[in-house]
């Protein structure tokens, strides 16, 4: 907001942030604090910087040790956790007047409690699954905060991953990461970095019908064994 807006108020502007500031500062730290596995998180009331995002005075701050973080959560939960108590707070703050100078700082979140980052921008790329590079722990905690991660197929094409979940080892399976289709029961898993194998129960394939993905997989998986047993063929044939 620019200064000379904030002039215009009498007592400038406040804004509360789903955060414990100094930590996440930024457009999507609801996201970030699932993505960075905070174990804690919070709201911060803060009045408005005129130059600076998210560096006003703390004015209320959820108690230490914050808003516990489960493992299992998801962003629209955490978001729905951290609105109610958002709201309590502003309404605490205005009604004791909390918002008029000289200001008492009540940010308790420092360095020495816990790490603190920044909550960039959330972009598409952000939902790139690199079954090389990331373990199946990383693959679902994106799932639960910012939504369906998508892969690129050995061809080229986008796959998007609506259903994913963690599987039994399936010794029948290579050992490589990347997705494979059970031959025998046609389910779709993938394996991650990790070792640890996930089963991929719905997707959807680049430009194809929403949820038949996996369909398209196994159809591409029976075409390819076509060609290579008439290419063994052929060359049998020389």
């Amino acid at each position: 907001m620019p200064p000379r807006i904030l002039g215009l108020a009498k007592y400038g502007g406040i804004n509360v942030h789903p955060s414990l500031l100094p930590d996440l500062p930024g457009p999507a730290p609801i996201e970030h604090s699932i993505l960075k596995r905070r174990t804690h998180t919070g709201v911060s009331v803060q009045t408005l910087h005129p130059q600076r995002f998210d560096h006003g005075t703390i004015l209320a701050q959820t108690p230490a040790p914050g808003i516990p973080v489960h493992p299992d959560t998801t962003s629209a939960v955490l978001e729905q956790q951290l609105a109610t108590a958002g709201a309590q707070m502003l309404v605490d703050v205005l009604q004791s007047r909390q918002y008029i100078p000289p200001y008492k700082d009540a940010g308790w979140y420092a360095a020495s409690d816990g790490p603190i980052d920044h909550a960039d921008k959330i972009t598409k790329q952000d939902l790139f699954v690199d079954f090389s590079q990331m373990t199946l722990d990383d693959i679902l905690t994106m799932k639960r905060a910012i939504g369906d991660p998508w892969c690129i197929l050995f061809e080229g094409h986008r796959l998007i991953m609506h259903t994913v979940e963690e599987a039994p080892s399936v010794d029948s399976l290579p050992v490589e990461p990347g997705l494979w289709i059970h031959e025998d029961t046609e389910e779709v898993y993938f394996r991650a970095a990790c070792g640890k194998t996930g089963r991929l129960v719905k997707s959807t394939f680049e430009g194809g019908r929403r949820g038949d993905g996996n369909k398209k997989l196994v159809q591409m998986q029976k075409q390819m064994q076509k060609q290579m047993q008439k290419q063994m063929q052929k060359q049998k044939q020389k």
